[in-house]
């Protein structure tokens, strides 16, 4: 806020700096700008709006620029709205050259960036092919196929933009072309785009894909660095599906490169080069030169063949909305392996179809027991090792480096012994060192080939470089570090710095995309960098283990994500699917390499065909629609024949035989626990007759013929859990449990019987359980209904291919089908067999067909998981009431376990073990310890109504030790809501090898009603000890309505370790907030003893309503307990350290020299400080609402008439006030206190912040916490609409005695009242500064206003000051009140107006109540000295002596003990008064000694003292917007200790009138400046003019005296200036009008 004139405002200097916190030194400067605010304000709207600031070091303007600052800045003038300000939005259409500020000196130079685009690769179909079926059908137009795509390259940098030529009908289009951009350098954009085009001639181009270049990527600054530089090298190109569809794109906008690309799409040959102080001189696009053609032909085109092989071991966590139809997997690389694109080559990069199967509670899964699909994908890349590896190489140094740093941060956090986490230090240096002087991990050298750019040598010195300097900065801080928090800061550096080193700008490997298909259409996507499962080798041939990717030949799990939805207000929020797999690429000769990672799996693979049928009048080849065999998808024709002989390199290993789907082979209770079993009783009749039994009496829901109910066979490992079967009248039907229909076969059955129904039928059921008693249902089920399918024919029905298949077959099924395999073998190294035949009755091209891969394992391992959930916090709140009813979904491999519902509660308690039985993973134990799968945990909000609420979820590893020994540890694990946080999970879960080893006992089991649930055991769950809590709930503040009403008597429920408690209601909100009996007790409370563990504390406030009803108002729970720990009392306070005693002289009235041996004594200074007031009388009652005015003294009179005359002490006496103590202390004080000075010591202490933050916010006694109710995560950005009201109480937690000693007595006993306290309140406000005008004329009429609680106002609006925008008030408002009722003290500051309403100008709230309660004593601030007269008359209501006898009953110390007037011992500790003291101010004035004593020991404390704070302004229309600062105080005088004193004068000194008197007798030499007319003669006509100067009064004169010969004038004149004057302060003081119009 400035008040200055227009040109010295816009003078300013406005500095924007930014600082390196990370370095050793502190708030290192790294670079800065200047502007000075007149070029803000010359900007539109006086605004400068998402401007980049060029930083650059002030000391050194010619080194370069240090970084780039985005920023918004407006200039606010009189009557100037705040505009808000746009969000910062990177347009890459904008021209962001143009939008850069650069300081002065700091000059760009010109540069040109030349992009060569050489050529694209698989560009996909663009345009209809409606036309080509024409002319095919027409037989017109050649055998040769139209490439139905017109690509261009769009080239846009810094708002400057260049296209390439289009190459019509060319999906491998070769342009030849370079296109050139000119710009300032360096550049505030950091990113080329480039965006291949489709050309339309009919409407808008579309947009193929689009890709960057990051120039940080591809540069480096400084004296070392180069400018931008890249390739020749491919950049791929990402989007939307590849696939052509003739209708709308529904993923088109992910063509544009906003969000992730979903598929590849293309790539780009491109070379980037920079030239400076160079622009463009040639229009873009231009050809390159031939011989750079060819060169790049020669080097840059050249492929080595490479294999991606993949294992699915696992596929879980489908959701049901993907299991209606089979499930199968897309294994991609680049547009190698597309199964949907007819023009690509056949591989083997898909599952086959497989059918989910539940997992009986949650989810689904695909059951591939132990033949685990793979696939395999050649194709072709350029060969980047030398890349790849040192990325590798560099990412796996810095994964290391993190974890030792996350390791001992959190040795740091949990408080371990300093030297315990030194020495973890010191083995983390040591790693880095290691890690970067083993020769296994050096960077590998550049070959000697012409594919080497220069970027790659660029960036292979540059890193050399950085780790060679990490690695002498590690020795060096290895050696010298002594804080380990410092070196922690440092050792953190290393990894931005490795981090910003592992990366790859020319990585031409396209990722590996991984698809989910469902009935041809592509469901859930997964891209994985393909670096991170490269195979890396040594020249040598061996494997380079440091080199291959992170992931390359090791299980890993892979979450698929829904394609991005544009705009999406409510994604979903399951999983669309969890993979476990195995990842290998690498080069084709070393793809032997692959078989190692099958681990204990054997590759087998097989020829695979599908034999179809059709029913018509039987089944047979009758009716298809499909070849009698084919390929699952019935698109080929494939006999049996066709796959002779077998390809190269591999031979047959059998004959055909029947291979059914393991999916067909499990029912709807496969994974269930309990299930309703069910049959249909159908009945019949003719018209006119009765119901009778149907010849098929008894059926499926389908019409299936089935056995009678009492005949239904029941499955092995299940046990009836119903007695007798009962009619299903929970559906639609009549009471008898019956529907209605005319014919069966038609179904559309109806509740309700009409004469044409020819049938009915109704449902049977009964349940059915597993029975416990059998061990490893699944698995026996799983082995039964195998040997049960390859005994059969193996044929799969349904009713029409499209469909679903199934294993029984139905009346409505139309088709069947099997499937036949045979085995392959291979001869030696072989590569992927490819089949190859020309079917006869077709004239097309040869088919090619590959077979289908498994790794096939012998046995399962059989596991235990036991997942130890305890407890979660911080849960968001799905319901209305601000609460939520958490729930827990576990799940892990195939199996999903429910936990039990917790009700009304964002802090769920579940104390459960959930125990995961005979779950099958296959392969080596010891790599399934060291890559475990994860766990997932999903909370739900269960719901009565409609579908249980997501919550979030938390993914964990397991603890696993194939020993089963070791027991996990709790610990809390991030819960997320998307990608937001949602909570915290204090959990376990112990994956334990169950093969013989006996494994730990089941934990206890819970009580009724859980009581077929586990608890977490004892040596898990956190070790719990007594303690006592101690709850103050000292009332509600500020509720809002509860369901229409208003909240008038509430209660408090306080619960905390499953104990609960709750106060009485309070019996009138409107007379009392507070709690009549405020203390709860909870004497014995188990309670973890690490504070990691602390359950949280739960505050409810419930209202009392008529016929009992309780309902919610709102809700909040207490975290972090830490600070509520204690072994202490609350109230007590540390007394000072005891101070050496200097030698007294002694004094009058006896008092000893120096103080007794036996006493220990402390004397105290006595230090400048605070007002003192008057010991006065009682004063007669105000009213509620005083607005006080004190006047000017009276002067005294003689007889009436004549003012008496005074002596110049008693004139200097009528000069000191409280502005003189103002002035004396405050920096304003010069000359203006000089009086007050020579009397006085006292001083005020002047805070230039509010008294809340000087002392900690006055929240000693009790906290306040904000209530929520409604929906939503505790802490977003509307928190404050979900906050319903205040709570204000205070705990106390701590330890019982554990060996039976006597327990320590209550922390909170001496509490005082909860009643309403009646008090006097003065509001003391001297003056506002740096206020925001409000009228045309740049300044304020302001005056005050003041509201206490809703109702009591005072209005100062008589008394404004006019044009002003630092008003002196000097006002006292003195007004009546009851806290806690009218608790919120409100001070505005208003700008009166004459013909419209008055504005605000700003106002400051002060809770009154806090001030009231608080241990500093904020009621009234205590003096430095006690004087009973003059300016610093005593103004408490209390005594000195009062006031310390009350403060050491509150702080529980003893009584003081006064020897004489002059000493007192307190605590054990003796004061005294000095000679010293009594010289603080004039005799006549000072109090009694043993108040004074009492003062000075008071002074000792830590108590508020005499005060004057400085409050900033708001306004609530823009409540971020500071409005100016008013100074003022306040005091609270509780009207049980009397009538408070007189109050201070703090009135605006007002002048006193004088009179100027001036006599005039005469003049003399004065100049002759006239001549006589006739004579010549010189001579003068003289007057006297005289005037006060600035005064405005008019100027006097005297008389004229003519025709003066010799310059001398007589007059006997007398002139009477009247003029105003404060004495006090020696100023004179002139009223002027700035303008004549002004008031």
């Amino acid at each position: 806020m400035f008040n200055m004139s227009p040109r010295e405002f816009l003078d300013k200097i406005v500095t924007f700096e930014v600082m390196n916190s990370r370095t050793l030194r502190s708030d290192a400067l790294i670079g800065s700008f200047q502007f000075d605010t007149g070029l803000c304000y010359d900007f539109e709207a006086h605004s400068v709006i998402q401007k980049w600031l060029l930083l650059t070091n002030p000391l050194d303007p010619n080194g370069g620029p240090k970084g780039y600052l985005k920023v918004s800045v407006s200039v606010i003038g009189p009557h100037d709205e705040v505009k808000p300000h746009p969000k910062a939005v990177l347009d890459d259409n904008c021209d962001i050259e143009s939008n850069l500020l650069r300081p002065a000196g700091v000059e760009l130079a010109p540069c040109t960036f030349t992009v060569r685009l050489y050529q694209a690769e698989d560009v996909p179909q663009m345009d209809t092919a409606l036309f080509e079926g024409m002319k095919k059908v027409l037989g017109v137009g050649g055998k040769k196929k139209k490439e139905l795509v017109d690509p261009y390259v769009v080239m846009s940098f810094a708002g400057n933009k260049s296209k390439t030529t289009v190459l019509y009908n060319n999906e491998n289009p070769e342009w030849e072309e370079q296109l050139q951009v000119g710009c300032k350098f360096p550049s505030m954009c950091d990113r080329i785009r480039l965006r291949i085009k489709d050309k339309d001639n009919f409407n808008k181009d579309d947009t193929i894909g689009t890709c960057y270049l990051n120039l940080s990527e591809i540069s480096a600054p400084g004296e070392t660095g180069f400018l931008p530089t890249f390739g020749p090298a491919w950049v791929n190109v990402y989007g939307s599906p590849r696939e052509y569809s003739d209708l709308p794109d529904e993923y088109d906008y992910l063509n544009m490169g906003i969000l992730e690309g979903i598929s590849y799409r293309a790539r780009l040959l491109v070379e980037v080069s920079t030239v400076l102080n160079k622009l463009p001189e040639e229009p873009s696009p231009q050809g390159i030169e031939p011989a750079d053609v060819a060169r790049v032909n020669q080097y840059f085109l050249r492929r080595r063949g490479f294999t991606l092989r993949a294992a699915f071991m696992d596929a879980t966590m489908l959701p049901e909305s993907v299991s209606d139809a089979p499930i199968s997997f897309e294994v991609s690389m680049g547009n190698y392996g597309n199964q949907l694109d007819p023009n690509l080559p056949p591989c083997s990069s898909t599952t086959q179809p497989t059918n989910p199967i539940s997992d009986g509670e949650h989810y689904f899964y695909l059951p591939w027991a132990d033949s685990k699909p793979c696939v395999s994908v050649d194709c072709q890349w350029e060969d980047i090792h030398y890349r790849l590896d040192a990325l590798n190489i560099l990412k796996s140094i810095c994964d290391r480096l993190e974890a030792n740093v996350h390791r001992v941060h959190h040795m740091v956090e949990a408080a371990a012994p300093p030297a315990e986490a030194a020495r973890a230090f010191i083995e983390l240096i040591d790693l880095l060192r290691k890690d970067l002087g083993d020769p296994r991990r050096q960077l590998p050298d550049l070959p000697s080939l012409q594919t080497v750019t220069p970027l790659d040598r660029h960036m292979h010195e540059m890193r050399s470089q950085e780790l060679q300097a990490i690695r002498n900065e590690a020795d060096l801080l290895r050696q010298s570090a002594t804080d380990i928090a410092e070196a922690l800061n440092e050792a953190e550096s290393y990894t931005h710095r490795l981090r910003n080193l592992a990366f790859e700008a020319q990585n031409c490997m396209p990722d590996v995309v991984v698809w989910m298909l469902s009935n041809k259409k592509r469901l859930a996507y997964a891209r994985i960098p393909a670096s991170e499962v490269l195979y890396s080798h040594h020249t040598d041939g061996t494997k380079w283990m440091e080199a291959c990717g992170k992931n390359c030949g090791k299980p890993q799990t892979v979450y698929l994500k829904w394609p991005p939805k544009k705009d999406s207000v409510s994604p979903k929020c399951e999983v669309p699917a969890v993979l476990r797999m195995v990842f290998w690429f690498g080069l084709e000769a070393h793809a032997s390499d692959w078989l190692r990672c099958a681990d204990e799996g054997e590759m087998s693979v097989f020829a695979e065909t599908y034999e179809n049928e059709a029913h018509l009048l039987g089944w047979g080849k009758t009716g298809l629609t499909r070849p009698h065999w084919s390929d699952v998808n019935g698109k080929m024709r494939l006999n049996k024949e066709h796959f002779d002989p077998p390809p190269d390199g591999w031979s047959w290993n059998g004959e055909w035989f029947k291979n059914p789907e393991m999916s067909l082979s499990f029912g709807k209770d496969t994974g269930k626990s309990e299930f309703v079993e069910d049959v249909y009783e159908y009945e019949t009749r003719i018209p006119g007759t009765s119901w009778s039994r149907a010849k098929q009496s008894w059926g499926n829901v389908r019409g299936d013929e089935t056995a009678h109910r009492d005949e239904t066979e029941l499955a092995s490992g299940w046990m009836w859990k119903d007695q007798e079967w009962t009619v299903d009248t929970n559906r639609a039907c009549d009471e008898g449990g019956f529907e209605y229909t005319l014919d069966p076969s038609m179904a559309g059955y109806v509740p309700v019987e009409r004469n044409y129904h020819l049938c009915r039928r109704r449902r049977w059921i009964r349940r059915r359980c597993r029975d416990e008693t059998t061990k490893s249902a699944r698995k026996q089920e799983q082995k039964r209904a195998k040997r049960e399918e390859k005994a059969k024919e193996g044929w799969e029905y349904s009713r029409l291919f499209s469909t679903k298949f199934h294993l029984k077959e139905q009346k409505i099924d139309m088709v069947r089908r099997r499937r036949w395999h045979r085995k392959l073998v291979a001869n030696g190294a072989a590569s992927t067999p490819v089949f190859t035949f020309q079917d006869k009755d077709e004239d097309n091209a040869p088919h090619q067909v590959t077979p289908r891969m498994f790794m096939t394992f012998k046995d399962p391992r059989r596991y235990q998981l036991r997942a130890y959930l305890y407890q979660a916090r911080n849960v968001r709140s799905s319901d209305q009431s601000g609460l939520s009813d958490p729930y827990c979904y576990v799940s892990f491999s195939r199996d999903t376990e429910k936990s039990w519902t917790v009700r009304d509660t964002i802090m769920p308690t579940w104390d459960q073990t959930i125990v995961m039985d005979d779950i099958e993973l296959y392969g080596d134990p010891r790599l399934i310890a060291a890559v475990p799968p994860d766990v997932m945990v999903e909370l739900y909000d269960y719901d009565t109504i409609g579908k249980d609420e997501f919550l979030g979820r938390a993914v964990i590893k397991p603890h696993i030790r194939l020993d089963n020994r070791q027991p996990p540890r709790l610990d809390w694990y991030p819960i997320k809501f998307f990608d937001k946080d949602a909570g915290e999970l204090l959990a376990a879960f112990h994956l334990m090898l169950n093969e013989g080893d006996e494994l730990p006992f089941a934990p206890e089991r819970m009580t009724a009603p859980n009581d077929t649930l586990y608890r977490v055991p004892s040596g898990i769950r956190p070790v719990m000890q007594l303690m006592r809590v101690e709850a103050l709930c000292w009332g509600v503040r500020d509720v809002k309505r509860c369901q229409l009403l208003s909240v008038d008597r509430p209660h408090v429920t306080i619960s905390v370790g499953g104990a609960q408690m709750h106060t009485d209601p309070i019996k009138k909100m409107k007379k009392s907030p507070n709690y009549e009996n405020p203390l709860l007790i909870f004497q014995k409370v188990e309670l973890p003893k690490e504070e990691l563990y602390m359950p949280p504390l739960n505050i409810s406030i419930f209202d009392n309503r008529a016929f009992g009803r309780t309902p919610l108002v709102g809700t909040h729970s207490v975290i972090h307990m830490r600070e509520y720990k204690r072994d202490d009392k609350r109230f007590q306070s540390s007394l000072p350290a005891p101070q050496e005693v200097p030698e007294v002289p002694e004094v009058e009235g006896g008092v000893p020299a120096a103080p007794s041996p036996e006493h220990h004594v402390v004397e105290v200074k006595e230090s400048v400080g605070e007002t003192a007031g008057q010991e006065g009388k009682p004063q007669p009652s105000t009213d509620d609402a005083l607005l006080v005015e004190t006047e000017k003294p009276v002067e005294k009179k003689l007889d009436g008439e004549l003012k008496k005359e005074v002596d110049e002490e008693d004139r200097k006496a009528t000069f000191v006030d409280w502005w003189s103590k103002y002035y004396a202390s405050t920096t304003e004080g010069d000359d203006r206190a000089i009086e007050y000075d020579e009397k006085y010591t006292d001083r005020i202490e002047v805070y230039e912040e509010p008294l809340e933050k000087v002392f900690g916010g006055f929240n000693d006694f009790v906290d306040t916490f904000h209530v929520y109710r409604g929906k939503g995560q505790r802490g977003e950005d509307d928190e404050s609409d979900q906050s319903v009201g205040k709570f204000k109480g205070v705990f106390c937690i701590y330890p019982l005695p554990e060996d039976g000693s006597e327990e320590p007595p209550l922390i909170l006993q001496h509490v005082p009242s909860s009643k309403p306290q009646k008090c006097v309140v003065r509001i003391y406000v001297v003056k506002a500064n740096d206020l925001q005008p409000q009228d045309p004329s740049g300044k304020n009429d302001a005056y005050l206003r003041v509201y206490l609680g809703k109702e009591r106002m005072v209005n100062d609006k008589k008394d404004y000051i006019p044009n002003t925008l630092d008003p002196i008030f000097g006002k006292m408002f003195e007004i009546k009140a009851t806290l806690p009722v009218e608790h919120m003290l409100k001070v505005q500051i208003m700008d009166w107006d004459l013909l419209s309403a008055d504005d605000l100008v700003g106002e400051t709230v002060i809770d009154l109540e806090d001030r009231f309660l608080t241990k500093y004593r904020a009621t009234c601030g205590l003096a430095k000295s006690y004087c009973i007269d003059g300016t610093n008359n005593w103004r408490d209501g209390q005594r000195p002596t009062e006031i310390l006898e009350q403060l050491c009953k509150r702080r529980g110390l003893p009584e003081p003990v006064y020897q004489d007037a002059r000493r007192c011992q307190v605590s054990g500790q003796q004061y005294f008064l000095t000679p010293d003291d009594d010289l603080v101010a004039p005799k006549t004035e000072l109090g009694p000694a043993k108040e004074r004593l009492a003062l000075k020991v008071l002074n000792h404390f830590d108590l508020v003292p005499e005060h004057l704070e400085l409050r900033p302004l708001y306004n609530p229309l823009r409540p971020s917007l500071e409005c100016g600062k008013i100074q003022m105080w306040v005091d609270i005088f509780p009207e049980e200790l009397g009538f408070p004193p007189p109050p201070i004068n703090v009135s605006p000194r007002k002048p006193d009138k004088y009179e100027l008197r001036i006599i005039i007798w005469n003049v003399e030499e004065v100049p002759l400046e006239e001549a006589a007319a006739l004579t010549g003669e010189m001579m003068s006509d003289i007057y006297l003019k005289g005037w006060l100067r600035d005064s405005g009064e008019k100027k006097h004169k005297t008389d004229v005296h003519y025709r003066s010969l010799d310059g001398e004038g007589n007059f006997n004149w007398r002139w009477i200036m009247p003029f105003e004057y404060i004495p006090a302060e020696k100023m004179m003081v002139i009223n002027k009008k700035e303008h004549f119009y002004s008031l």
